[in-house]
């Protein structure tokens, strides 16, 4: 995936007054799952990744490997399941645990980042937003 994103899987992200790069994705695999690039950053060291991410929205939280955490500079051999960690990802403060199963290996953004990214985004831009009966 490093190739197609031009970015090596949790490489350091400098961190500067420039806006972050857009969220861009590929669908991978025979199944078509798609993927993500997305900059996450310890608020506690400003160790700030690039990290590929699987878009699940049947998933309501997000989670992150034990890789991710270390290269951020978090050390999860105390975790308990369902610990929570608050980082930034792609400048979002948001919740995310240790991955875990079938998806261990994998880094994943649930519905909880994919709504609050388009609540605040959709804020921001004072852009209505139509409610649902």
């Amino acid at each position: 995936m490093s190739q197609n994103f031009e970015v090596e899987y949790l490489s350091t992200f400098l961190l500067s007054s420039d806006p972050l790069p857009q969220i861009s994705g590929i669908c991978f695999g025979p199944n078509y799952r798609l993927f993500v690039r997305v900059v996450i950053v310890n608020p506690n060291n400003k160790n700030a990744r690039n990290v590929f991410c699987l878009v699940d929205t049947g998933s309501p939280s997000t989670f992150l490997t034990d890789e991710c955490f270390a290269h951020l500079g978090i050390d999860t051999s105390n975790f308990r399941s369902g610990t929570i960690i608050t980082l930034k990802i792609h400048g979002f403060v948001m919740s995310a645990s240790l991955s875990h199963g079938h998806f261990s290996d994998v880094c994943m953004l649930g519905a909880d980042f994919l709504v609050v990214a388009l609540f605040q985004t959709h804020n921001s831009r004072n852009v209505p937003r139509t409610r649902l009966p």
